[in-house]
Protein backbone atom coordinates (compact mmCIF):
# COMPACT_ATOMS: atom_id res chain seq x y z
CA UNK A 1 0.00 0.00 0.00
CA UNK A 2 1.43 3.65 -0.96
CA UNK A 3 1.87 5.93 1.70
CA UNK A 4 0.04 9.60 1.68
CA UNK A 5 2.62 12.28 0.78
CA UNK A 6 2.26 15.06 3.42
CA UNK A 7 1.14 17.66 1.97
CA UNK A 8 3.89 21.08 2.84
CA UNK A 9 3.30 23.22 5.27
CA UNK A 10 2.77 26.89 4.24
CA UNK A 11 2.74 30.54 5.62
CA UNK A 12 -0.73 32.14 6.33
CA UNK A 13 -2.54 33.89 2.86
CA UNK A 14 -2.31 37.57 4.37
CA UNK A 15 -4.84 39.83 2.23
CA UNK A 16 -2.78 43.22 1.74
CA UNK A 17 -5.57 45.05 -0.12
CA UNK A 18 -9.46 45.36 -0.68
CA UNK A 19 -10.65 47.68 -2.87
CA UNK A 20 -14.26 47.84 -3.83
CA UNK A 21 -15.44 50.07 -7.84
CA UNK A 22 -18.91 51.33 -8.16
CA UNK A 23 -19.30 49.29 -10.61
CA UNK A 24 -19.65 46.15 -7.85
CA UNK A 25 -15.95 44.69 -8.74
CA UNK A 26 -13.95 44.05 -5.72
CA UNK A 27 -10.39 43.16 -6.00
CA UNK A 28 -8.38 41.71 -3.34
CA UNK A 29 -4.71 41.45 -3.29
CA UNK A 30 -3.10 39.18 -1.35
CA UNK A 31 0.07 37.27 -0.76
CA UNK A 32 0.71 33.88 -2.31
CA UNK A 33 1.59 30.69 0.17
CA UNK A 34 4.87 29.67 0.24
CA UNK A 35 5.94 26.31 1.40
CA UNK A 36 7.93 27.04 4.40
CA UNK A 37 10.67 24.81 3.34
CA UNK A 38 11.17 27.29 0.51
CA UNK A 39 11.00 30.39 2.58
CA UNK A 40 14.81 31.80 3.09
CA UNK A 41 16.70 35.07 3.10
CA UNK A 42 17.15 34.31 -0.61
CA UNK A 43 13.49 33.43 -1.76
CA UNK A 44 10.91 35.88 -1.94
CA UNK A 45 7.79 35.15 0.26
CA UNK A 46 5.69 38.04 -0.79
CA UNK A 47 4.59 36.73 -4.23
CA UNK A 48 1.00 38.90 -4.29
CA UNK A 49 -2.06 37.20 -6.17
CA UNK A 50 -4.68 39.21 -6.84
CA UNK A 51 -8.89 38.32 -7.79
CA UNK A 52 -11.72 40.10 -8.88
CA UNK A 53 -15.46 39.42 -7.62
CA UNK A 54 -18.27 40.86 -8.83
CA UNK A 55 -20.62 41.64 -6.41
CA UNK A 56 -23.46 41.48 -8.33
CA UNK A 57 -23.02 37.53 -8.67
CA UNK A 58 -22.04 36.79 -4.73
CA UNK A 59 -24.98 37.78 -2.32
CA UNK A 60 -22.91 36.68 0.70
CA UNK A 61 -19.95 39.10 -0.76
CA UNK A 62 -22.41 41.98 -1.39
CA UNK A 63 -23.87 41.99 2.13
CA UNK A 64 -20.92 41.58 3.47
CA UNK A 65 -19.61 44.68 1.55
CA UNK A 66 -22.65 46.65 1.96
CA UNK A 67 -22.41 46.24 6.08
CA UNK A 68 -18.67 47.35 6.07
CA UNK A 69 -19.73 50.87 3.64
CA UNK A 70 -22.12 51.61 6.59
CA UNK A 71 -18.94 51.95 9.22
CA UNK A 72 -17.30 53.19 6.95
CA UNK A 73 -19.81 55.86 5.74
CA UNK A 74 -20.43 57.23 9.38
CA UNK A 75 -16.91 57.86 10.09
CA UNK A 76 -16.22 59.94 6.85
CA UNK A 77 -19.44 61.72 7.49
CA UNK A 78 -17.42 63.90 9.71
CA UNK A 79 -14.86 65.68 7.81
CA UNK A 80 -11.12 65.19 8.74
CA UNK A 81 -9.98 68.35 10.98
CA UNK A 82 -6.53 67.77 10.13
CA UNK A 83 -7.20 68.19 6.32
CA UNK A 84 -6.09 70.97 4.21
CA UNK A 85 -8.84 73.38 3.03
CA UNK A 86 -8.90 73.38 -0.54
CA UNK A 87 -10.85 75.50 -2.84
CA UNK A 88 -12.79 73.85 -5.23
CA UNK A 89 -13.21 76.74 -7.51
CA UNK A 90 -9.71 77.09 -8.15
CA UNK A 91 -8.72 73.88 -8.75
CA UNK A 92 -6.77 73.38 -12.64
CA UNK A 93 -8.48 70.23 -14.14
CA UNK A 94 -11.53 69.27 -12.09
CA UNK A 95 -10.93 65.51 -12.00
CA UNK A 96 -13.08 64.81 -9.19
CA UNK A 97 -16.33 65.17 -12.24
CA UNK A 98 -14.17 62.77 -14.32
CA UNK A 99 -12.75 60.06 -11.46
CA UNK A 100 -16.09 59.94 -10.39
CA UNK A 101 -19.65 58.53 -11.06
CA UNK A 102 -22.33 60.84 -9.20
CA UNK A 103 -24.95 58.93 -8.13
CA UNK A 104 -28.22 60.91 -7.69
CA UNK A 105 -31.56 60.87 -5.38
CA UNK A 106 -35.22 61.87 -5.95
CA UNK A 107 -34.72 65.26 -4.70
CA UNK A 108 -31.59 65.58 -6.99
CA UNK A 109 -33.96 64.61 -9.85
CA UNK A 110 -36.22 67.01 -8.84
CA UNK A 111 -34.00 69.73 -8.53
CA UNK A 112 -32.80 68.64 -12.10
CA UNK A 113 -36.25 68.95 -13.64
CA UNK A 114 -36.66 71.88 -12.54
CA UNK A 115 -33.07 73.62 -13.16
CA UNK A 116 -33.49 71.88 -16.83
CA UNK A 117 -37.17 72.01 -17.33
CA UNK A 118 -37.21 68.51 -18.16
CA UNK A 119 -39.39 65.70 -16.60
CA UNK A 120 -37.80 62.92 -15.44
CA UNK A 121 -38.45 60.70 -18.95
CA UNK A 122 -36.33 64.01 -20.40
CA UNK A 123 -33.66 63.29 -17.95
CA UNK A 124 -33.25 60.33 -18.59
CA UNK A 125 -33.04 60.98 -22.28
CA UNK A 126 -30.50 64.00 -22.13
CA UNK A 127 -28.52 63.27 -18.79
CA UNK A 128 -28.69 60.24 -16.08
CA UNK A 129 -28.48 57.14 -16.36
CA UNK A 130 -30.82 54.19 -14.42
CA UNK A 131 -27.80 52.48 -13.08
CA UNK A 132 -27.98 51.78 -9.51
CA UNK A 133 -25.01 51.80 -7.67
CA UNK A 134 -24.33 48.15 -5.71
CA UNK A 135 -24.91 49.47 -2.33
CA UNK A 136 -28.68 50.07 -3.12
CA UNK A 137 -28.62 53.79 -2.46
CA UNK A 138 -29.44 55.26 -5.28
CA UNK A 139 -31.62 54.33 -8.33
CA UNK A 140 -29.65 56.50 -10.77
CA UNK A 141 -26.41 58.81 -11.51
CA UNK A 142 -25.46 61.24 -13.90
CA UNK A 143 -24.52 60.55 -17.41
CA UNK A 144 -20.90 60.42 -18.33
CA UNK A 145 -19.29 61.18 -21.69
CA UNK A 146 -15.67 60.16 -23.56
CA UNK A 147 -13.08 62.42 -22.24
CA UNK A 148 -9.87 61.67 -24.43
CA UNK A 149 -9.30 58.50 -22.99
CA UNK A 150 -11.55 58.65 -19.99
CA UNK A 151 -14.55 59.77 -19.03
CA UNK A 152 -16.26 62.54 -17.52
CA UNK A 153 -19.54 64.12 -16.04
CA UNK A 154 -21.28 65.31 -19.18
CA UNK A 155 -22.25 68.67 -17.05
CA UNK A 156 -18.65 69.57 -16.48
CA UNK A 157 -17.91 72.11 -19.38
CA UNK A 158 -15.32 74.61 -20.38
CA UNK A 159 -16.35 77.83 -19.41
CA UNK A 160 -16.04 80.19 -22.17
CA UNK A 161 -14.60 83.33 -20.06
CA UNK A 162 -11.84 81.65 -17.83
CA UNK A 163 -11.00 78.66 -19.95
CA UNK A 164 -11.25 76.16 -17.31
CA UNK A 165 -13.56 73.18 -16.54
CA UNK A 166 -16.56 73.76 -14.54
CA UNK A 167 -19.92 72.62 -13.64
CA UNK A 168 -22.71 73.75 -15.65
CA UNK A 169 -25.22 72.95 -13.25
CA UNK A 170 -23.48 74.40 -10.12
CA UNK A 171 -26.67 75.88 -8.56
CA UNK A 172 -28.70 72.66 -9.25
CA UNK A 173 -26.24 70.26 -8.65
CA UNK A 174 -26.94 66.89 -6.62
CA UNK A 175 -26.64 66.41 -3.32
CA UNK A 176 -23.60 64.43 -3.50
CA UNK A 177 -21.65 66.96 -4.87
CA UNK A 178 -23.32 69.47 -2.00
CA UNK A 179 -21.97 67.33 0.64
CA UNK A 180 -18.17 66.93 -0.96
CA UNK A 181 -15.56 68.17 1.61
CA UNK A 182 -13.10 69.97 0.47
CA UNK A 183 -10.60 68.90 3.03
CA UNK A 184 -11.15 65.32 1.91
CA UNK A 185 -9.92 65.90 -1.62
CA UNK A 186 -7.79 63.32 -2.12
CA UNK A 187 -7.46 64.39 -6.58
CA UNK A 188 -6.67 67.83 -6.11
CA UNK A 189 -3.99 68.61 -9.30
CA UNK A 190 -2.96 71.60 -7.96
CA UNK A 191 -4.40 75.54 -7.63
CA UNK A 192 -4.86 78.02 -9.82
CA UNK A 193 -2.12 80.72 -9.11
CA UNK A 194 -3.68 84.76 -8.07
CA UNK A 195 -2.92 85.93 -11.76
CA UNK A 196 -5.47 83.65 -13.29
CA UNK A 197 -7.88 83.74 -10.20
CA UNK A 198 -9.24 86.64 -11.68
CA UNK A 199 -9.97 85.34 -15.03
CA UNK A 200 -12.05 82.70 -13.03
CA UNK A 201 -15.97 82.78 -13.60
CA UNK A 202 -17.25 81.66 -10.09
CA UNK A 203 -20.70 79.46 -10.67
CA UNK A 204 -22.99 79.60 -7.74
CA UNK A 205 -21.46 80.03 -3.72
Amino acid sequence: MSKIKPLPAFNGVSVSKISIEQNGDLAAEFDLPTPVAMQNTAYRTDIQGKRTFDMYEDPEMLQAAMALFRVIQKRILVPDPMREGIDCMKCKESSCCREYDVFIDIEDVERLSAHLKLDLKGLLEKHIDERPDWSGDFKYRLRRVPDNDLERCSFLLRDEVSGRMRCSIYEARPNLCRSFDERDCTLFDGSIDDEEEDELVTIGS
